[in-house]
């Protein structure tokens, strides 16, 4: 019996949605690569986690939080002012 799961989209089943990256950059009023350079990630990637295409990693959403300046549980329930 195969009983193998259906195939899922290649990102959208990794890591933690992030909301609240968006606003919280845009407070800033920071490029996608401008936090990408205070993230050390690329701006792609910044791309795909403001348009929920990804979910960031542990150590990603660190990385955005501190970049940023808000806690990790801000940008993941999008508590930004």
């Amino acid at each position: 019996p195969d009983e193998r799961k259906e195939p899922t989209k290649t990102h959208s089943n990794r890591g933690i949605s992030l909301p609240g990256l968006r606003p919280a950059r845009q407070r800033l009023g920071l490029t996608q690569r401008q936090l990408a350079s205070r993230a050390g990630t690329g701006q792609g990637t910044i791309c795909k986690l403001e348009t929920l295409q990804r979910g960031a990693y542990p150590r990603t959403l660190q990385k955005l939080a501190v970049a940023v300046g808000v806690s990790p549980a801000d940008l993941i329930e999008a508590r930004i002012d």
